[in-house]
């Protein structure tokens, strides 16, 4: 399926009018009160669905991109998504590609609803570190580690 016929799949399924990716390719949803992105490259064949967590406090902003980078390893703590940091706002965000061909409109759906489920996951985690983020320290080993002894969480 096209980009266009699955986003047009999309919106009759749950509902919502109006819904097309606009000149570049781009389509912004509010998925429980979060906004993701889906980008069509069309070069690539690609979908990239993308979101901000949101930022940690400055003093534990160290250890938190930490905690992102060792996610990303191998993509073991983050569902076959990879984390970045927007230049603009500053904020983390959680980015997945997935490819269009062979794409259905189901699958194309369970790809966004495993997406928002690990985005809930690390927004809540960003939650519970800021919670904590005062009593952790760039250097401090020994803090807030959501992922466990292992150093990854399965999303």
């Amino acid at each position: 399926m096209e980009f266009e016929e699955i986003i047009s799949g999309f919106a009759q399924k749950f509902g919502i009018e109006g819904l097309a990716p606009n000149e570049e390719g781009s389509v912004l949803l509010d998925i429980d009160g979060m906004a993701v992105e889906l980008l069509h490259d069309a070069d690539a064949g690609d979908v990239l669905i993308c979101a901000e967590i949101g930022e940690p406090p400055p003093e534990g902003e160290k250890h938190f991109a930490e905690m992102l980078l060792r996610a990303n390893f191998l993509f073991q703590g983050t569902g076959g998504a990879t984390f970045a940091q927007n230049p603009e706002s500053k904020a983390y965000a959680l980015i997945r590609p997935f490819a269009l061909a062979g794409l259905d409109l189901e699958d194309f759906c369970a790809q966004v609803g495993k997406f928002v489920d690990g985005l809930e996951r690390w927004r809540q985690l960003l939650e519970d570190f800021r919670e904590v983020g005062e009593s952790v320290s760039d250097d401090d080993s020994d803090g807030f580690n959501p992922l466990g002894g292992s150093g990854f969480m399965s999303v």
